[in-house]
């Protein structure tokens, strides 16, 4: 069973990640020359709610990733 903590970790990597996705699509969006703003900023928020289960998700994995080393051979029963 994983420690409450990983989940507080894991919640840092997916804030970073909603960042980084968010600015990624505000630049993409200013350079490809839409003109308007709002409209910049509504599609960048709307794309970062409707990722927010697969980011989450992924971030737990990245952050267990970071901790524990997958080993095939030496598998513990649980």
């Amino acid at each position: 069973m994983s420690e409450p903590s990983f989940f507080d970790g894991a919640m840092y990597v997916s804030y970073a990640m909603q960042v980084a996705l968010i600015i990624t699509v505000f630049t993409a969006l200013n350079i490809l020359g839409f003109a308007q703003l709002w409209l910049i900023i509504s599609i960048s928020v709307g794309l970062s709610l409707v990722l927010i289960p697969i980011t989450f998700r992924l971030s737990r994995s990245i952050y267990i990733n970071l901790f524990v080393k997958y080993d095939p051979e030496n598998r513990s029963e649980y």
